[in-house]
């Protein structure tokens, strides 16, 4: 039953975690008036899911926080098919342009933030993002603040370069005396 029940009622905003399945965005996505949702540590989502969102009517506002299974791809594709997309957070994950920015020119002069304050990103990435959408407002994570997203977790994951860049600016947040 879950989210199917309201279906026709008016929920603006929702906030989901753990238990969120795909079947569960397919219903979440049916809400017909919804206009921001935000996903955290949802360990049953996939791409798959995320796309259940595409192209919604109503849907302003989308995040994607400490995905266990995070598609880049599927989360900026659908942000990019969203006709109100006002505001976008991935959360705890890695961004990249060509594996996800580069899918929002379809919204260039729409977006209005790109909250990448629990993403890593290289700058040179962000710099081309901020170069399409010089109106949108970007919010980066404060160097200080790296050590409170889950570095382990995501190194894995990082390439090369962006790892060089995290462990750099880690070692000049652990002494300032490097700047």
């Amino acid at each position: 039953r879950g989210f199917a029940e309201f279906k026709n009622r008016k929920l603006g905003w929702v906030l989901v975690g753990h238990a969120l399945t795909d079947e569960g965005a397919r219903a979440l996505a049916s809400i017909s008036g919804l206009k921001s949702v935000h996903i955290e540590h949802a360990k049953g989502l996939t791409g798959a899911g995320i796309r259940a969102f595409a192209k919604h009517p109503t849907l302003e506002r989308i995040g994607w926080g400490a995905p266990n299974r995070w598609d880049e791809a599927a989360f900026f594709e659908t942000a990019a098919s969203l006709p109100n997309l006002r505001e976008l957070r991935p959360k705890d994950c890695i961004v990249t342009y060509d594996g996800g920015l580069s899918h929002l020119r379809a919204v260039a002069g729409r977006l209005q933030t790109l909250d990448l304050s629990g993403a890593l990103i290289l700058p040179r990435d962000l710099d081309r993002f901020r170069a399409e959408h010089p109106q949108a407002g970007v919010l980066t994570i404060d160097p200080r603040r790296l050590e409170h997203i889950s570095i382990q977790r995501l190194r894995k994951h990082m390439s090369p370069e962006l790892s060089a860049w995290v462990d750099a600016e880690l070692a000049r947040v652990r002494d300032p005396s490097k700047n």
